[in-house]
């Protein structure tokens, strides 16, 4: 049994590539040998990532809001890579408003990015996986769906509580196939995302933030055959920020 499900025939795709946790995790992946796509909306840093990882990656502007959008990136992945073996889905917004303050649109937005896409591309691409009769996703999630997050969280915590559900649904559905489905929650990252909020370590009990590349190696576990009987799990990597 090798380290990881995918094969050579195969490719990873990882939204939100350009930077922060997607990137570590597309670095991790890539130690681990996966042929990638990255896929992101911003096109230059998406480009430099994918060119700092060599012949293995790709990169491809895609606006995850677009469904249109969506299913092009994944046909031209397939016809410029080959089939799909593994996603990713990393990509996601928060809006910190309250609820007086959050717009219909703002709403729409949210799911559109943290949880249509990765239902949209999970749709896409387990074709493949079906055919294959093998296959991995994994979907970043948030502790914000367990608790509801903060004040300001709130269309954000319920986007990342329909990411567990997609989680566990789909992953009961594709069992069947060999195709494993599951989930991470990370809290209290240093990423851009939590920008002014480093205080909050002080409630973590490991008194620190996390950092990206912690996250990239679970999600790398989850991707590979170490994670072979690990379907339908969330797993959270918040420093027992929340314990449950």
């Amino acid at each position: 049994m090798t380290g990881t499900t995918h094969d050579r025939d195969g490719v990873t795709i990882v939204t939100g590539a350009a930077g922060g946790i997607g990137l570590a995790i597309c670095e991790r992946l890539h130690r681990d040998g996966h042929r990638l796509a990255l896929f992101d909306v911003d096109e230059a840093r998406t480009a430099a990532a994918a060119a700092a990882l060599g012949d293995a990656a790709r990169a491809y502007r895609v606006d995850l809001a677009d469904a249109d959008a969506i299913a092009a990136a994944v046909a031209a992945v397939r016809a410029a890579q080959g089939p799909i073996a593994g996603l990713v889905n990393n990509a996601g917004i928060i809006q910190l408003k309250t609820l007086a303050d959050t717009s219909a649109r703002d709403f729409d937005l949210t799911m559109a990015i943290n949880l249509r896409a990765p239902f949209l591309l999970l749709q896409a691409v387990a074709p493949d996986m079906i055919a294959r009769r093998a296959g991995a996703v994994v979907s970043i999630a948030s502790s914000a769906g367990k608790t509801g997050g903060s004040s300001a969280q709130g269309v954000y915590g319920v986007s990342k509580a329909g990411v567990i559900c997609l989680t566990k649904s789909y992953a009961r559905e594709l069992a069947a196939y060999g195709v494993r489905v599951n989930s991470v929650s990370p809290a209290l990252i240093e990423t851009p995302m939590i920008d002014g909020l480093a205080h909050l370590a002080e409630n973590v009990p490991l008194r620190r933030l996390g950092q990206p590349a912690e996250v990239a190696e679970v999600v790398a576990f989850l991707m590979s055959e170490r994670a072979s009987f690990v379907t339908g799990e969330d797993i959270d990597v918040n420093g027992g920020f929340l314990m449950d």
